[in-house]
């Protein structure tokens, strides 16, 4: 498609798609199946392609994301992470046929890990199975944590089932990272358990920060791993991201969103950094 980039980087699929105007639709280009969305806000483009760059250097899998136009609409597109051999499905739907039955449970609020340990347990009955599904769980938290992504939804998680093998599909839809609630509160769609739901921000000023309830549970190894991950989020790194980005789409990121963004990685550092900080002493402390 890159003979139908823009100056400003964006892919016009006016150019070779006759689409009635849609705020998001999928379509066919040269044998891939792709998802354009129109974005809710224009550094929500910018976030897509950023979040996939430093996916990869987390190690964790991604869509693959570009800027995309349509009607004149920014937004962006994502190649199909499916195959056709895999079945795949919501981690939402897993959680309503586990508790849709059960009297007095929202369901909302089973989004967090206990609750999905459980349905899991329920559904494929193998500990290697949960234990490997769980452990993939926690990076996407911690990945989550780093860039301070606020909607991580259970129907924005998917699992694949590709013979007897299970696991989480790519990472989709990065849009509402850097969100001030995760970033000022440490406050995430996924929850450690169901009391750590909130509906609007302000409620989060109730609870607990979710990563420092969650690595309060962890071994000193564990923390330090997750510590060993700070560099992607640093501005060295970042710069480079960013470049890599402009690279891809041919253009200059928006100066301003570029400038916001390493504004606020530079507070979710410092949140991560005092949580951290925070639970090395209380366990110095404690012995």
């Amino acid at each position: 498609m890159e003979e139908y980039r823009e100056k400003d980087g964006y892919i016009s699929l006016d150019n070779f798609l006759d689409t009635p105007y849609q705020s998001q639709f999928s379509f066919l280009y040269q044998g891939k199946k792709y998802f354009y969305r129109q974005a809710r806000f224009v550094s929500g483009c910018y976030h897509e392609l950023v979040a996939e760059e430093l996916a990869r250097d987390y190690g964790i899998p991604c869509a693959h994301y570009d800027l995309a136009s349509s009607h004149r609409e920014l937004g962006f597109i994502s190649e199909d992470i499916f195959q056709k051999e895999e079945k795949f499905y919501r981690l939402g739907d897993v959680l309503v046929e586990e508790f849709a039955s059960q009297k007095g449970v929202d369901l909302a609020k089973t989004n967090n890990f206990r609750d999905i340990k459980v349905a899991f347990m329920k559904k494929y009955r193998r500990i290697s199975i949960v234990d490997a599904l769980m452990n993939q769980l926690i990076q996407i938290f911690f990945f989550d944590v780093l860039i301070g992504n606020i909607d991580r939804h259970s129907d924005n998680l998917f699992l694949v089932e590709k013979g007897k093998n299970v696991s989480f599909s790519p990472l989709l839809d990065n849009e509402w990272m850097l969100n001030n609630t995760s970033i000022e509160l440490g406050g995430y769609s996924l929850g450690i358990d169901r009391e750590d739901y909130f509906f609007v921000p302000t409620e989060m000023y109730e609870k607990a920060n979710f990563l420092e309830k969650y690595l309060r549970t962890c071994s000193s190894s564990d923390i330090q791993f997750f510590e060993s991950k700070l560099w992607i989020i640093e501005e060295e790194n970042l710069e480079n991201v960013f470049q890599r980005v402009e690279k891809r789409i041919h253009a200059p990121m928006n100066p301003k969103i570029r400038e916001e963004m390493l504004k606020k990685f530079e507070q979710n550092r410092m949140m991560i950094k005092m949580v951290i900080k925070k639970i090395e002493k209380k366990r110095w402390f404690y012995g």
